[in-house]
């Protein structure tokens, strides 16, 4: 949420549209990242006292799950060790709620590991976000 030290009791009416609109898009952004995606916000302003207040209804929707889990991983560097410790822990199984944190910190290990180990990571489809990568040798050659 947009930090509420922009927002003073003095503010105008246009300030405090703007910063509800910019906290709607960061409270759906916060909602996205712990499964939900269909939430609503409704955020209200009304002033009290030669000041403003702020309220936030959310309706969360129900939340995002995993109905299936694919983890692949390809390369030379398939069958180390270090990448199998990481694989044998996927970051979701079916039912679990898509909340972000899980899938980037399993990202972020084995793109770790794949440079500790002296591997360069590339996306295995380009134009896709989100995906696993793949490790490769440097000079560009996929394993």
């Amino acid at each position: 949420m947009p930090s509420l030290r922009n927002l003073k009791c003095d503010s105008s009416n246009d300030r405090v549209a703007r910063f509800i609109e910019s906290a709607t898009e960061k409270l759906q952004e916060g909602a996205q990242a712990m499964g939900y995606y269909d939430a609503r916000f409704n955020v209200t302003s009304l002033r009290r006292e030669n000041c403003w207040v702020l309220g936030v209804a959310v309706q969360p929707g129900q939340p995002v799950t995993v109905t299936q889990v694919d983890v692949t991983l390809t390369g030379s560097g398939k069958d180390l060790r270090d990448f199998q410790d990481i694989m044998a822990t996927p970051p979701y199984h079916p039912g679990d709620v898509l909340v972000h944190k899980p899938y980037e910190d399993f990202k972020a290990s084995l793109s770790r590991t794949a440079n500790n180990l002296g591997f360069l990571m590339r996306n295995t489809r380009p134009g896709k976000s989100g995906l696993i990568r793949t490790p490769v040798r440097p000079g560009g050659a996929a394993f």
